[in-house]
């Protein structure tokens, strides 16, 4: 042991944690036991500091990695919850010249593997499915009349992808097409609307909540839409924006935009638009996050443009109780997909 000049430190050293998430020994070895955020004291003579650390779930996730440094490889990958394990999936560019997509979601096509993601063709993003070994495909590969496709979703059962697609008249349309590809099919009409964002299928698949506004810079809403029907109900009067149906059925969650449409608090709200409530605000939470297979949790990035928290971290969010517990992976990680 030394301190910050390097000086040696005489004595020993003690270890104790006051967490119930973690059980600390005696010589400093800490085993998880709960998910949380746990404290762990560590004590030298008459000096004691403290470490922090988050007990996170088994699992692991998709990612969008922005990157830091110039000439870093931007794009898709995916790593273990704990932050080891990462692999690229799909490299889509470089720090300072590549393309950085507005919605950078990906989903996990189920018992699969692979991965369902946007990249840019021919200056139009358009969607690809890859796996762990940088392999990919084109989704459509036959004549589409659309100029972009965006915004991917996944069935439960793996027999349907839905997505957004955007018309050389700028109208956009929810569409749907099995995962071996063929024709597309169109689910949504100008009478719905012309801008769609977020499309989240239900778990039973029998119902579809979205984001969708009339015209270019009219305010987006909500909507829960019943599949057999092709009947839309809004959900609530907020404006919204990347709602997402849980593993459980029983919530939407969806970030509730500001003034001047930036992202803000998390919401969770019933599909019949009852009992809608904060989950956590206080930041800029952005779109895109991911449930946890049991719906107990969900990661989302958090994005404070107020300077008055963390800037650009993940955070597991507990759906019982709103607590927060920051995750310490590299910042310019977006678009978290939890792998089912």
């Amino acid at each position: 042991m030394v301190d910050r000049a390097g000086n040696a430190i005489a004595g020993s050293s003690t270890f104790s944690g006051g967490s119930p998430h973690v059980q600390v020994s005696s010589g400093g070895t800490v085993e998880a036991r709960t998910i949380g955020r746990a404290k762990i004291d560590v004590q030298v003579g008459a000096f004691t500091d403290s470490a922090f650390t988050t007990v996170v779930p088994d699992g692991a996730m998709a990612v969008y990695s922005f990157g830091n440094t110039l000439g870093e490889p931007t794009g898709f990958g995916q790593v273990n919850l704990d932050g080891s394990g990462f692999k690229w999936i799909a490299r889509t560019g470089t720090v300072g010249s590549g393309y950085s997509p507005g919605n950078p979601v990906s989903k996990w096509i189920p018992g699969t593997g692979q991965l369902l993601y946007a990249r840019v063709v021919d200056a139009s993003p358009r969607l690809f499915v890859g796996d762990s070994t940088e392999s990919a495909k084109r989704l459509i590969d036959q004549p589409f009349p659309v100029v972009s496709e965006t915004d991917p979703e996944v069935s439960r059962n793996g027999r349907w992808i839905y997505f957004v697609a955007r018309d050389s008249f700028g109208i956009e349309a929810i569409w749907r097409v099995p995962p071996s590809g063929g024709g597309p099919e169109r689910l949504t009409t100008e009478d719905d609307g012309s801008r769609f964002r977020w499309p989240s299928l239900s778990p039973d698949g029998t119902r579809l909540a979205y984001i969708a506004a009339a015209s270019e810079g009219r305010t987006y809403h909500a909507f829960v839409r019943d599949l057999a029907s092709g009947v839309s109900v809004q959900l609530g009067p907020n404006q919204a924006a990347g709602p997402l149906w849980s593993p459980t059925g029983e919530w939407i969650l969806y970030s509730a935009n500001g003034p001047g449409g930036y992202p803000g608090a998390l919401h969770i709200v019933h599909p019949d638009g009852t009992g809608d409530r904060v989950l956590v605000s206080g930041a800029a939470y952005l779109a895109g996050g991911t449930w946890s297979p049991d719906g107990k949790y969900v990661i989302a990035a958090r994005g404070d443009f107020s300077g008055g928290g963390p800037f650009n971290v993940l955070e597991l969010i507990d759906i019982a109780t709103g607590s927060q517990f920051p995750l310490p992976y590299p910042s310019g990680w977006y678009g978290p997909s939890w792998r089912q």
